[in-house]
């Protein structure tokens, strides 16, 4: 993936977006965004066209399985998407796997399955 793609890192734990920010910046991506709300990433995914998504399953407002089907509704191309979870069902991961998400990370987050993913 290209270093100048636009990341949007979604989830609300500010701490997981940060860590996840940081260690894409060091990496060499410096064009992340973050939110903390589904609404939030609403308002990000009008405004800009982000080729990566790191997307939180459970978001106060949501879930990241909203966030999904809205960028399915909204974007022609569809950007490569990552859920984050600590938990993940066989419901939710069938649902996602049907909605076309290209992997599910699961927490604690690492370096390894931040770039692994991209």
């Amino acid at each position: 993936m290209k270093k100048q793609a636009k990341i949007l890192v979604v989830d609300d734990e500010e701490d997981i977006c940060y860590l996840t920010k940081s260690i894409l910046r060091k990496n060499g991506y410096t064009n992340v965004r973050i939110a903390n709300s589904v609404e939030k990433a609403s308002e990000l995914i009008n405004q800009h066209e982000f080729e990566i998504l790191f997307i939180d399953l459970s978001l106060g407002d949501g879930t990241g399985i909203d966030i999904v089907q809205y960028v399915e509704n909204t974007y022609m191309n569809h950007p490569l998407m990552n859920i984050i979870t600590g938990f993940c069902s066989i419901d939710d991961r069938n649902k996602l796997e049907s909605l076309g998400i290209d992997s599910i990370i699961t927490k604690p987050l690492t370096r390894e399955k931040i770039l692994n993913a991209i």
